[in-house]
């Protein structure tokens, strides 16, 4: 055919198909080898698919493309694989939601996940694809990529998650909200049709791969073996479930055509190696309340695209994969793959069935379904489309890639499999409850958790689990947690999100108890990490400011606090946790105080005094900055380091004046202590805190406590930004810790307040409740810890701790590379931030933000002062070790950026850059120095 009747063919099928969204007619369009300028729009139910050995085969001169309708949000049923596509203006455009993969393509360009006018999607799925250019997916609410390469990643919405893919951005989850795994624990390809220089058709069936990643293909041919045609029957829609039963019995494998299958009875698969492969969403429909297809406990069997539709008359289970009983066969050599089945309750037609997918065959692949009870469409409704389970976990070492489960009336996932694992989960709890009464999972428990591991299981994992509520029948509709696991050693969850969409109710846990309730349009609840109970992490910065827990240890460690104070003198060390007391006010300072303090710092018991709390405000110490000066000397008698007054209000001049004041009468002052409540309902807040901090230091040069810091509600006297939310209070306190550790002239912080749930401006804020438990606040701020070394980092110099790497927009030669200098910080340029990427062999490559695609670079060239220096440039992003750094981490909690080409420490030099007298150059220096222009600290953000 001809270029112009194949794109008439194309559009033909595009103009039945672009609004059919659960109507009957099935496509695929297969291209053999050779290149073609065709403009291909997909609609529902269509495939497009390249017919060579490599992607590369087929080349597609134009677009393969999906658009948007308002919005993308239901582009569902497509696909392409297996193809070059060479896009027309040099951007291919996917704007897809669930069910729509791309597999095995190549972009020669970018490639942009979302409409163009930016309207929301709800994708997605990409495996064994290479992207030239840059992935946008501004819009994308979701993404799940997986054993790829890409030039380039921007944009996320809620749970980007990526594994084995070359190019990704780092580890950051959740600011931005990706989580990158370096590969892919275990994986296979999907098979596909492929037809040779003599005409002659196979399936080809990829071998499966352990800790993969990067493309199947790109290296030379893809691993696995080749099916000829005869050893398949082309099945048709007119074929009847005993004529392809007969077919299976006979030892054929199904290659099965575009159309709507209606089965009386399962497709019984019980012979190892069997391949079940779909061509344009071929769709099974079972008539008899039967199963559409029922696998035996065998090796190696492989279903693949394929849409299972419930009907009328309810099923027990849609897809079965192994016996009834689960046996102890192991099948890690060979297992069997479930790949891009989706499953379907209501919208075509009112089906029924109780359970989409049971699995009880061990180590079962399962990689990309989408499990939907329709929440519009034919039978859409509480009683007319029932359904309680997506998928049903009970083989052992059993794993997921690309789950995607949707509005079932119980849990979307129930998994009591041992030994399971999950990459990227997606799900939307049901709609329409029509009230509490009818949704709850027990007497005392609202709602179904949409993830559930089984109470027996004592081992799994997971990652990037994102569930969403959206109950709109105008009920107060509450489920308890997302995600419900058993406090197990053995379990173990990472990167949650929880997302309140719109209608009422809400979400009250990410998972078991901890995270934050949404309750609020487009709110979010992160938990991070969750591994029999909430994670702890301690360290030397992290304090607590206690109104209860003097001397508790078990509360104090149970937050990560490696020091507290109480607004006294009346305290001591708990368990780990270094007690630091505090002159309240001149009254405080009595002789037998002074003595105390005096013997206790001889002793060993504390070496930090903390001078006056709040001195600026009446009802705090009340002290002008006079009487503050003259009370002084008391506090220098003890011997102990001494902290500045903090003043409630930072601008208030009060601190200014002290420190002034202090300086004129030889005072020791040996840091700074602040008090910060920032607006955190603002977008801005972390600026905020980074701003008063940075302003602090550049005054007076001390190290900074930060010694209260909270997320107090301030509406009563101080007009906030947004309305205060638990979950948005746990948001800061998960960007904020990290910030806090990573800032180099802070020594410590300390969270307010322990316990102070019984004050309701405190209620956002308080650690632990009144039962004794800790709240969200307290799990986020007991899991918060430094950031790195993978994820998007200011690189902040030690001996210039107000100035950043920065990829100016000066060029450096030829090529497209840019100078490098360090620049202040308080510029805020996202060519200030750089994302660090774990490349393997302990070396990062550090890419900047502002300028995707070009890393730091130490070149060849000398650098004007010393002997054994080099320039350092921003260069076009390669594999040459030049671009590549390993890091150091000092003893003072910093780190040193070594080259790997050159063996030369980045350092920031004292040579003014460009004539700005406050930038600098930017050098390659020897290791041995070991200097503080040497060291940096990873800022996130």
């Amino acid at each position: 055919m001809s270029d112009a009747s194949i794109q008439a063919t194309l559009d033909a099928a595009y103009a039945k198909q672009k609004d059919d969204e659960f109507g009957t007619e099935r496509y695929a369009f297969l291209f053999r080898p050779g290149e073609y300028s065709v403009d291909v729009n997909l609609g529902y139910y269509t495939s497009v698919a390249g017919l060579g050995t490599s992607p590369d085969d087929v080349t597609i001169d134009g677009a393969v493309r999906v658009e948007g309708r308002n919005d993308a949000l239901t582009n569902f049923w497509r696909s392409a694989e297996n193809l070059t596509i060479v896009p027309s203006g040099g951007t291919n455009r996917w704007a897809v939601s669930q069910a729509a993969p791309l597999r095995r393509v190549h972009v020669r360009g970018n490639l942009d996940l979302h409409t163009a006018d930016y309207a929301y999607a709800s994708g997605g799925f990409i495996a064994d694809t290479k992207v030239d250019g840059t992935v946008d997916a501004t819009t994308q609410q979701q993404y799940y990529t997986r054993d790829s390469a890409i030039g380039a990643w921007t944009g996320s919405v809620w749970n980007e998650v990526f594994s084995g893919v070359s190019g990704a951005p780092p580890q950051s989850f959740p600011d931005p909200q990706m989580t990158t795994l370096d590969t892919t624990p275990v994986s296979r390809e999907k098979p596909y049709l492929t037809v040779d220089a003599s005409g002659s058709y196979s399936v080809f069936v990829p071998s499966a791969r352990t800790s993969s990643s990067g493309t199947s293909w790109s290296s030379g041919g893809t691993p696995g073996t080749s099916m000829p045609l005869d050893r398949f029957h082309l099945a048709r829609p007119t074929d009847t479930a005993a004529a392809l039963n007969a077919q299976l019995a006979a030892g054929k494998s199904l290659l099965m055509t575009p159309g709507v299958y209606h089965l009386s009875q399962p497709l019984d698969v019980s012979r190892a190696g069997t391949v079940v492969l779909g061509l344009g969403f071929p769709t099974l429909v079972p008539t008899a309340g039967n199963a559409a297809v029922q696998v035996a406990d065998v090796d190696g069997v492989r279903l693949a695209g394929l849409l299972v539709d419930a009907g009328t008359q309810n099923s027990a289970d849609l897809v079965r994969i192994g016996s009834a009983a689960k046996t102890s066969a192991r099948h890690a050599a060979n297992p069997t793959s479930v790949q891009d089945v989706f499953f379907r309750i209501g919208g075509a037609t009112a089906g029924k069935a109780t359970n989409s997918l049971l699995v009880t065959s061990n180590d079962v692949l399962i990689d990309n379904i989408w499990a939907w009870r329709a929440d519009h469409g034919a039978g859409a409704g509480w009683t007319t489309n029932p359904a309680s389970t997506g998928l049903t976990v009970n083989g052992d070492h059993v794993t997921a890639l690309g789950l995607f489960v949707e509005h079932y009336q119980k849990h979307q996932v129930v998994w009591n499999g041992q030994d399971g694992r999950t990459v990227f989960y997606q799900s939307e709890m049901p709609y329409d409850p029509p009230s509490q009464a009818a949704w709850m999972s027990s007497a005392s428990s609202d709602g179904y958790a949409s993830y559930k591991v089984g109470d027996s299981a004592t081992r799994h994992e997971a990652w990037g689990l994102g569930v969403y509520s959206y109950f709109n029948q105008g009920q107060p509709i509450h489920a308890d947690r997302a995600v419900e696991v058993p406090d197990a050693p053995g379990v173990a969850l990472h990167d949650m999100v929880s997302v309140f969409l719109a209608g009422s109710g809400g979400i009250d846990h990410v998972v078991n108890g901890t995270g934050a309730v949404v309750t609020a349009a487009g709110e979010t609840a992160y938990v991070v990490d969750y591994a029999a109970g909430t994670p702890t992490k301690a360290t030397g910065k992290k304090g607590v400011t206690a109104i209860t827990s003097t001397g508790d240890s078990a509360k104090l460690a149970g937050l990560g606090g490696t020091w507290y104070y109480n607004w006294s003198t009346s305290g001591a060390k708990a368990g780990a946790a270094q007690y630091v007391p505090m002159a309240w006010n001149s009254a405080a300072l009595t002789d037998d105080t002074v003595r105390t303090l005096t013997a206790g710092a001889k002793n060993g018991d504390y070496s930090s005094l903390l001078g006056f709390n709040e001195p600026d405000l009446a009802e705090q110490a009340n002290m002008t900055v006079e009487q503050a000066l003259d009370a002084w000397p008391k506090l220098e008698a003890t011997g102990l380091e001494l902290g500045s007054p903090a003043p409630a209000n930072y601008w208030s001049g009060w601190l200014d004046d002290f420190m002034d004041g202090a300086a004129d009468r030889g005072h020791r002052v040996d840091f700074i202590a602040l008090h910060l409540y920032p607006d955190w309902t603002n977008p801005g807040a972390l600026e905020e805190v980074r701003g008063i901090l940075a302003d602090a230091w550049n005054k007076w040069h001390k190290p900074i406590w930060l010694t209260e810091i909270g997320t107090v509600d301030t509406s009563g006297w101080k007009e906030m930004y947004g309305t205060p939310t638990q979950a948005k209070a746990d948001g800061f306190i998960q960007k904020v810790v990290p910030l806090l550790e990573s800032l180099p002239y802070v020594e410590r912080y300390a969270w307010f307040a322990d316990d102070c749930a019984k004050t309701t401006s405190c209620q956002y804020s308080t650690l632990y409740g009144t039962d004794g438990e800790l709240t969200s606040h307290g799990s986020a701020y007991a899991a918060a810890g430094p950031a790195g070394p993978t994820g998007r980092f200011r690189i902040v110099n030690k001996a210039q701790p107000t100035l950043s790497v920065h990829a100016t927009g000066e060029s450096y030669g030829s090529g497209g590379a840019l100078n490098a200098a360090v620049t202040p910080t308080s510029w805020g340029w996202d060519r200030q931030r750089w994302n660090l990427t774990d490349v393997g062999g302990g070396y990062y490559a550090v890419t900047n933000a502002g300028a995707p695609g070009l890393r730091l670079t130490t070149t060849a060239e000398a650098y004007p002062s010393g002997t054994g220096n080099y320039r350092i440039k921003v260069a076009t992003a390669t594999v040459s070790d030049d671009q590549l750094w390993r890091i150091e981490n000092t003893a003072d909690g910093y780190s040193r950026l070594i080259n790997k080409a050159r063996g030369t420490a980045l350092q920031s030099t004292f040579d003014v850059y460009n004539g700005s007298s406050d930038a600098r150059q930017l050098a390659g220096t020897s290791a041995s120095f070991v200097n503080d222009q040497q060291s940096w600290a990873l800022v996130p953000g």
